[in-house]
């Protein structure tokens, strides 16, 4: 409709946002004169405006190396979830500075075969399009700084093509039971509530942020949607652990030289008659510290008897890898800060779950219980590790921890991501 007012021409459109007050107006065609309303701004909810200052305050404040850890934690939380486990075809944002990295999930999606799908924003609308390889290079950045599709580039939107198993959402601020609070454009909750439309195939919606994005509560309007899980790093240490920790090395601190020596000899004993040493082919195995039980010897059996051994190598994000170890190897191997000996970044050696995977996991441990409850050194390596293996029961190795008989104990507080082990060997 368009009118005249003092000389000046205005175009209404149903889809304004405003608020009218009551003047009077002359249709210019016709004569008649109309009552409508003069156009102002809607006031954006003042919690809302208020919370986000708070958490925009709050990623300011962390360091790049906090992000990184954080994101790293997240990253091996969502893979290991088995609704991002279960998917095909998977929903993600290209992040920003002040979001969750979610590059390496990209990466992963891919890697495992699944369709990854980006958000496009274009008037007033959100479509999720294919990413192909590549595509991240070329993609220009909205004015916030967004990577998305080229209005030119045709790729396959996946709500016209078999939707979608998985969304992963952003937000600046979450509460654990799942409210969500996003950047105002109303995006995510338009494109979920359409995604919801149909019970029976909506995807499931996981969210990813900084632990300092968790909050008590989340104004929320009628329009907002709920997701239905939130991953962080929640990394604040479990206080049951850190105590058994220290006492397990006051115990450790405790042994003599003959007294470790002699405790690994009965330990090896056990190892190398045991069924599943006896039938494994390909078998992982650390290499021990000084306050672990001695596992050059089982190396050695390991070549000697001719299987293949891997040992750890730890590449960051709580991730490690079971690579092949070779005659000499172990003199050319530095060790981590942490006193580790493990392969350098470039010497190529097999990747043992690349090419067969594994038969047997001797694992380490800072205590054991007898019926395969672990606490690690809280890194969580063999836990991702040693979950990753499980996804497939009809491949899944046999684990054994191997320990002093101090380290064995009553009880072991366990968290949601701890992996039982199958058997813990210790001379007794």
């Amino acid at each position: 409709m368009f009118l005249l007012l003092e000389s000046s021409w205005i175009f209404l459109t149903p889809t304004c946002f405003l608020i009218f007050h009551i003047i009077w107006v002359r249709n210019f065609a016709s004569g008649k004169k109309y009552r409508i309303t003069k156009m102002s701004k809607v006031q954006p909810n003042p919690a809302k405006t208020a919370l986000r200052a708070e958490i925009d305050s709050r990623l300011a404040a962390l360091t790049q190396e906090e992000k990184k850890r954080q994101s790293e934690i997240v990253f091996q939380k969502l893979i290991n979830h088995p609704w991002y486990q279960n998917s095909k075809r998977i929903s993600l944002f290209l992040s920003t500075d002040t979001e969750i990295n979610t590059m390496p999930i990209l990466d992963h999606i891919r890697k495992r075969g699944a369709a990854a799908f980006v958000p496009q924003y274009a008037g007033g609308r959100m479509k999720m399009l294919k990413m192909d390889f590549g595509d991240e290079d070329y993609m220009p950045e909205t004015k916030h700084g967004i990577k998305q599709h080229a209005k030119e580039v045709v790729r396959e939107d996946a709500m016209e093509s078999g939707g979608l198993d998985l969304i992963i959402a952003p937000g600046v601020a979450f509460t654990r039971s799942g409210d969500r609070l996003g950047h105002g454009g109303g995006y995510y909750d338009k494109y979920l509530s359409n995604a919801r439309a149909n019970p029976d195939v909506a995807p499931k919606v996981v969210a990813v942020a900084f632990d300092c994005q968790i909050v008590d509560s989340v104004p929320m309007d009628a329009h907002d949607q709920k997701i239905d899980l939130v991953i962080m790093s929640d990394a604040k240490p479990n206080p049951e652990k850190a105590a058994l920790r220290a006492e397990i090395d006051k115990r450790l601190a405790a042994l003599t030289e003959e007294e470790k020596k002699r405790q690994s000899e009965v330990v090896f004993q056990k190892l190398i008659t045991h069924p599943w040493y006896q039938k494994a082919k390909r078998v992982s195995v650390f290499l021990g510290t000084g306050t672990e039980i001695d596992t050059r010897p089982i190396l050695n059996h390991i070549r000697d008897r001719g299987g293949s051994a891997f040992v750890p190598q730890y590449i960051g994000g709580r991730r490690m890898r079971m690579l092949r170890m070779e005659k000499g190897d172990e003199d050319l191997m530095p060790f981590t800060r942490h006193g580790i000996q493990q392969h350098p970044r470039d010497l190529v050696r097999e990747d043992a779950m690349e090419n067969g995977g594994l038969d047997l996991i001797i694992s380490p441990g800072a205590a054991f219980t007898r019926s395969g409850d672990r606490l690690g050194h809280g890194g969580r390596y063999y836990d991702n590790f040693i979950a990753s293996t499980r996804l497939n029961p009809n491949t899944a190795p046999k684990v054994i921890g191997v320990s002093f008989n101090c380290q064995v104990v009553d009880y072991v507080p366990m968290d949601a991501h701890d992996q039982k082990i199958d058997e813990v060997l210790f001379s007794e």
